[in-house]
Parts: C-alpha cells; structure tokens; sequence
C-alpha cells in the first residue's frame, strides 16, 4: 500500500508516507510519545478528496525496562470492506427513513380523501334530495 518497504524501514512516517520535511501538525505519534496514551485513527488513502481505501492507523508507546518512552509502535489496518459496509447501511437507513415518510405521507392523503368524500357524500345526497322537490317540467329536474 505504501510501496517499497525496504526504503521506508528507519524512516520517519512523515518522510515515508506523508512526502513531508517536518512532522504532520496532526501527527498522532508525537502525540503518543508526549502523553503515552495508545491513540487511534482512521483514515482515507490516499486522499481524503478521493479515497480508495481506508486505514486504521494505532499508536502505541514503546517502554523500556524503567517504564519510560522509548518510541512508538505504528500499527496500521485496512478497515476498506468494514468502511464500506457502514456507508452502505447509512443509506440504507436514509432509504428506510424516506419509505417511512412516503409511507405516512399516503396515510394521510388517504385519510384526507376519505374525510373530502364524506363532505361530498352529504353534498349529494341532499341535492339528490332537493331534486325530488322540483316540480316536472323545471329546468333543474
């Protein structure tokens, strides 16, 4: 994923992976070796903008014998299918949820039709009973 890993051994992270001259600003490993906190991330690769996959990245504090900081231990991942599999159950869901909406939307509607046919109903029937009083022959019979 990184390329040749034989030119990356002894190498800073941010000169192998990252093309940089100095540490990234977000740089998870100087965090770790400061605070000796295991610390967790993930990320898109190769880009954000574009990612083909997507990587957990761990860090955690290397201690020599006197329990002190020595170095970090850089872990790294492929969560891509677990990525990818969450995307897919959030749209999914966003798809559940708009069913849902139409769902109700229909409720309604179909509530409103049948309260809209009972007022015409009663419209109706009383016209059809006023006609039964004109006279033959009216221009309303």
């Amino acid at each position: 994923m990184y390329g040749d890993t034989a030119v990356q051994i002894g190498e800073k992270c941010y000169k192998a992976f990252h093309k940089r001259s100095t540490p990234c600003p977000w740089c998870m490993s100087l965090d770790t070796i400061e605070t000796g906190s295991v610390r967790r991330r993930i990320l898109p690769y190769p880009s954000a903008e574009e990612p083909e996959k997507w990587i957990e990245r761990s860090f955690f504090p290397l201690k020599n014998a006197d329990n002190e900081i020595i170095g970090v231990i850089e872990y790294s991942k492929d969560i891509t299918e677990r990525k990818r599999s969450e995307e897919r159950e959030i749209q999914m869901q966003a798809q559940l949820i708009q069913a849902q909406k139409m769902q109700a939307i229909g409720t309604l509607a179909g509530g409103i039709a049948h309260d809209f046919n009972n007022i015409l109903s009663a419209g109706i029937g009383f016209s059809e009973l006023a006609l039964t009083k004109v006279p033959e022959g009216n221009q309303l019979s």
